[in-house]
């Protein structure tokens, strides 16, 4: 059975969730609580700069599946970490805020428990090989929230209903 994330959306529609997921870490990282902004400051010009990378490479990669919100906070935080230098571990922290909050407002409350999002944290800020890239903190919170679609298969209809079988 195909699943709704595997339904392809028009390019505009990538673009606003791109934005949108990038806007989000940036409310974190700026105005999302006195840690983060005591923490992370960066140039609008470089938020902005990034953004539109961020959507370069997703629409890029597109190939006719939509975009993964996950990817793009994961690939957006990792740009503002490589920006940051010795406030990297914000960024990432704050991504991992903001892919947690995408994952429980996915599925309707359930979300990473603390150990798990602070291993993933550890992971995502070691050096010397010892932990993950963008791409592993994606399929974390990509395989997650796919594993939740397999518990309640009838929720991935509710979100994006499946196209009719065209007429014959």
């Amino acid at each position: 059975m195909a699943d709704h994330r595997d339904i392809p959306a028009p390019p505009e529609m990538d673009i606003v969730l791109a934005w949108r997921v990038c806007t989000l870490l940036d409310a974190v990282l700026t105005g999302g609580g006195a840690a983060y902004q005591a923490e992370f400051a960066a140039a609008p010009a470089t938020l902005d700069r990034a953004k539109e990378t961020v959507v370069r490479r997703c629409l890029a990669r597109r190939a006719g599946a939509a975009a993964d919100p996950y990817e793009i906070a994961a690939e957006y935080g990792f740009l503002l970490a490589g920006h940051a230098d010795d406030r990297r571990q914000v960024a990432l922290l704050a991504a991992i805020h903001v892919m947690r909050h995408l994952l429980r407002h996915e599925a309707e409350g359930v979300a990473l428990d603390r150990p798990t999002i602070r291993r993933l944290f550890r992971l995502v800020t070691a050096e010397g090989g010892e932990g993950i890239d963008r791409t592993g903190l994606h399929l974390a919170f990509h395989l997650a929230a796919r594993a939740l679609d397999l518990r309640a298969p009838a929720k991935a209809a509710r979100v994006l209903p499946l196209p009719a079988p065209p007429a014959r």
